[in-house]
């Protein structure tokens, strides 16, 4: 009797901790998210906005990736870091014996190597990603979950190449295996493919670019993050549920990423400043991300919303700019803008001081150039910053052979046998009063020097793909980075000019050069000394005009009393929230 009165005893306290476990996993119900704009796509591969990029963390995952609180990368579905050659070419992971995709699918070697593909696939509409993975010679898929990713050349981005890419479902995407039958190799020319093959990849790649637009087409079973999607209604809300049958669960929490403290996380898309301000004054709230500016000064001074909600504003890894496109004459677009001195005059036209103090209140510093933002001593501080001059602007001008030629108060050049008169258009998202009043501002002043431009605001998805097609003159925008994305190819290589993120056409042999070089440098004095040389190049031909770098302005409700803020993108990670 004594020995079963033990094991009862032992069994209730078992239960009893398996409970208290349960509740200490899920402390919170609900989570309300205000975001400012809308997702693009619920699709790691083909998203291309910040607020997309974020959310799909919650729903798939990768080897490694950047933990929030200290920049450096953790396992996820790898069991550890990778073992790495001497020469530095090939990145040999282990996989996680426990990982699963949601349909309960065991994650395999091959799987990874499936998703590199993916990556590599010139016919996924991801090539914004893609220039990242130039590198990446092949992936091999060995046993016991082994996988070895080999490089061609060393890369400085290496362990982010090799691992911080979304894993996704080879039985889902393509479960006639047909991607087996392409090399790596084969992918980088896909013009050399046979018919067959060629449709192979066609086949594939239209499973990937279709999943993710909407809620039609996204399928839970292809994820395998902590958390699943329950509802999405376009321009209006995204709801995540705690996965239940996430496999990291088994485990217990390795880092912050397998944290699932929350069972629901609501996203709120609130655009308009009244309502962004009855949400946070009725409290129907918990977080608002990226607060604009004008309102967290006004709401940060409010007794009231002090006593309820915590006002942050840490360092961003973002900057704002007007993109000018170079080469819009090959896309049907004006040519003025080819011309490096009109590209300096439109740059002299900007007071970007006063823009600071009426759109960020001085929140933030000005740039001359982009530098790794988490790399200040990359920064080239001899470059000096473009002062407000209309006169400067006007002798520039002058300069590049413009003048008011028949007295109607704009400015005029024969190209090419035509009279041209200096009309731009200038376009940004919808619903961004900050980015409104840029465009006004430069409109206003433009004006004054002999320029017409008109102010175009567009729906987020058209601003995008306008952006992609470089059907555009003027553009107003901004980029935000992830601290390992340490490098300068995305945006400003030529080969992502043209459905990439080079919206302006910058570059030439020597940029490209540099940029090469600078991806496949590892001594840290040597990739400074070409970095500063990268931002040079940029200042001598102007292709941005580079506003500024922001501070992140967050607004935490009181009550969530283990809400951590961190300096890396997005700020947080909502699954540790208690």
């Amino acid at each position: 009797m004594i020995k079963l009165a033990t094991i009862r005893e032992m069994l209730s306290l078992i239960l009893l901790c398996s409970l208290l476990g349960m509740l200490n996993a899920q402390q919170i119900d609900r989570l309300v998210i205000g975001e400012s704009s809308d997702v693009d796509k619920l699709n790691p591969l083909t998203n291309f906005s910040a607020t997309g990029s974020y959310i799909n963390e919650y729903l798939f995952s990768s080897l490694l990736r950047t933990d929030k609180a200290t920049g450096k990368f953790v396992p996820i579905l790898a069991e550890g870091l990778p073992k790495i050659s001497e020469d530095e070419l090939t990145y040999n992971y282990v996989l996680n014996s426990a990982a699963k995709f949601n349909s309960g699918k065991k994650i395999t070697a091959e799987d990874v190597v499936f998703s590199l593909k993916l990556v590599k696939n010139h016919l996924v509409n991801n090539s914004q990603k893609r220039i990242h993975y130039t590198a990446v010679r092949e992936a091999v898929a060995g046993e016991n979950g082994n996988v070895e990713i080999k490089l061609r050349k060393q890369s400085a981005q290496g362990l982010r190449i090799t691992s911080d890419f979304a894993i996704l479902s080879e039985d889902f995407f393509d479960p006639e295996k047909k991607l087996r039958e392409i090399s790596f190799t084969e992918l980088e020319n896909v013009n050399a493919l046979s018919a067959e093959r060629l449709a192979s990849l066609q086949l594939v790649a239209a499973r990937v670019n279709a999943f993710g637009t909407g809620r039609k087409t996204f399928n839970n079973d292809a994820t395998c993050g902590p958390y699943l999607l329950s509802e999405w209604t376009v321009n209006q809300k995204i709801v995540l549920v705690v996965n239940k049958k996430f496999w990291g669960r088994k485990i217990g929490k390795q880092n912050m990423f397998f944290a699932q403290n929350v069972a629901n996380l609501e996203f709120q898309v609130i655009s308009d400043p009244k309502k962004i301000r009855t949400s946070i004054f009725q409290g129907s709230v918990d977080l608002f991300t990226s607060l604009p500016a004008d309102l967290y000064f006004e709401l940060s001074d409010i007794p009231k919303l002090q006593n309820s909600y915590i006002f942050h504003s840490p360092p961003q890894n973002s900057y704002d700019y007007i993109g000018m496109n170079m080469r819009g004459e090959e896309r049907g677009r004006s040519a003025v803008l080819a011309d490096v001195k009109v590209r300096k005059a439109m740059a002299h036209l900007v007071d970007v001081e006063l823009l600071l103090e009426r759109v960020r209140f001085g929140l933030g510093e000005r740039i001359a150039a982009e530098y790794p933002s988490y790399r200040p001593g990359f920064r080239n501080t001899d470059l000096e910053l473009v002062a407000y001059d209309i006169a400067k602007a006007k002798e520039l001008l002058a300069q590049a052979g413009w003048k008011d030629g028949n007295g109607n108060g704009l400015l005029d050049k024969e190209i090419k046998g035509e009279t041209v008169e200096f009309v731009l258009e200038c376009i940004y998202n919808e619903n961004t009063a900050a980015r409104a009043l840029i465009a006004e501002e430069l409109q206003k002043v433009a004006r004054e020097a002999g320029v017409l431009i008109s102010v175009v605001a567009l729906p987020w998805k058209e601003y995008i793909s306008r952006l992609q097609k470089g059907d555009f003159d003027l553009a107003i925008g901004a980029w935000v980075s992830d601290p390992n994305e340490d490098t300068y190819a995305q945006i400003w290589h030529r080969k992502n000019w043209g459905g990439g993120s080079n919206f302006v056409g910058f570059g030439d042999a020597e940029s490209d050069a540099l940029i090469e070089a600078y991806d496949a440098t590892l001594d840290e004095e040597n990739r400074k000394s070409i970095s500063l040389k990268v931002q040079k190049k940029m200042w001598d031909l102007q292709p941005y005009i580079f506003l500024w770098v922001n501070t992140h302005c967050i607004v935490v409700r009181k009550s969530n009393e283990a809400a951590n803020i961190y300096n890396y993108r997005p700020g947080f990670w909502l699954g540790e929230w208690k």
